[in-house]
């Protein structure tokens, strides 16, 4: 049986270990998108010394705000502890399925965390976080050139959203990116 190897692209970051839950080791998870919670994959990939290590699920429960998996082979609290802090990643294709669970639903700008932003074809960086408090909603961009961007999210500066390619394109003023 041949595996098709695990490429940098095709895995998006799904949240982060906070603690251990409970002695059979479940782990609670931060998750970088509420939407992640509708999850149902089978496997999650732990960045070990900066390597994606698949890990089985046998579970996932809770809510976004309090979210917890149990993987296989991880079978004490003292074994999970070990995790703590530990970035989890998600497959394009798990992303893909959960995008199309969602048609028709109303969508929040959780959907665009691991979306790669562009300003007029030029890509400025991944967004890591959206923040959504009422009128001004955010989108916290991580970029080479840029450092750590911050752009407001305004629907008439919104040029396409892509979600099979992950991307967004956006018109904002470039001035945007130099306020940091």
């Amino acid at each position: 049986m041949k595996f098709d190897p695990i490429l940098p692209d095709s895995l998006l970051p799904f949240g982060t270990i906070r603690r251990t839950k409970g002695y059979s080791g479940e782990v609670v998870l931060s998750l970088q998108s509420p939407l992640y919670a509708d999850i149902e994959a089978d496997f999650l990939f732990l960045l070990l010394d900066g390597i994606p290590v698949p890990f089985r699920v046998e579970y996932f429960a809770g809510t976004s705000e309090n979210f917890f998996a149990k993987f296989d082979r991880i079978d004490s609290d003292l074994t999970a502890s070990k995790l703590k802090g530990v970035e989890a990643l998600f497959s394009r294709a798990e992303y893909d399925k959960l995008i199309e669970n969602t048609r028709g639903k109303e969508l929040t700008l959780d959907i665009l965390v691991g979306f790669r932003l562009f300003r007029d074809d030029t890509e400025v960086g991944s967004i890591t976080e959206t923040r959504d408090e009422g009128s001004n909603p955010l989108l916290y961009v991580s970029s080479e050139k840029y450092g750590e961007v911050i752009i407001p999210y305004v629907e008439q500066w919104v040029i396409d959203v892509n979600l099979k390619n992950h991307t967004l394109h956006m018109d904002f003023p470039e001035e945007l990116l130099h306020l940091n």
